[in-house]
């Protein structure tokens, strides 16, 4: 056996890497108070203070965690809307940031864990259709941050019910 033997291939090694640089992003309604790019820049979110309506990227950062990702994606703190160039940048890359995501994870601010997806303002959104077609997987949760209905599905895009709620909200077949 050589030393060469041992060493990973190189498929062994991009699996390795894709892995590690997998990314969820949070899809919600912006909240008024939430951080901006320049609040967070160069900080860990979970070091700042609690005055800065910080709840929302904190809980989703520690749900994008908790489901296996060490990074997370939200555009309220990764575009810099004082720049118009960069906002309508932004704006046209949007659809590649959810595509190329391997999880987006849905807040739906307005929906207790009982009520229903097509109560919720999200689906109203103009941003709604690319955040919900383009990632790969997609999970709701409450306003509490609960799994919305406790649906352990690891994709509500494949979970029957679930598509049965969102062409209710949406009023497109699925």
């Amino acid at each position: 056996m050589s030393v060469c033997d041992c060493l990973p291939s190189a498929a062994q090694i991009r699996d390795a890497v894709l892995r590690f640089l997998q990314f969820a992003t949070l899809s919600h309604r912006w909240g008024s108070g939430e951080p901006l790019l320049r609040d967070v820049e160069g900080k860990s979110i979970h070091d700042m203070d609690d005055g800065d309506d910080l709840e929302n990227p904190q809980r989703f950062c520690v749900l994008a965690f908790r489901r296996g990702f060490s990074w997370a994606w939200s555009d309220r703190c990764c575009i810099d809307k004082d720049i118009s160039a960069e906002l309508q940048e932004a704006i046209g890359s949007m659809f590649s940031w959810y595509h190329s995501s391997s999880l987006a994870l849905v807040q739906l601010s307005d929906v207790p864990d009982t009520g229903s997806l097509a109560d919720s303002a999200w689906f109203e959104r103009g941003w709604t259709l690319q955040e919900s077609l383009a990632p790969r997987a997609i999970l709701f949760y409450a306003q509490d941050w609960s799994l919305y209905k406790n649906n352990e599905s690891v994709n509500y895009r494949t979970d029957d019910a679930s598509l049965k709620e969102i062409e209710k909200a949406t009023g497109i077949a699925s």
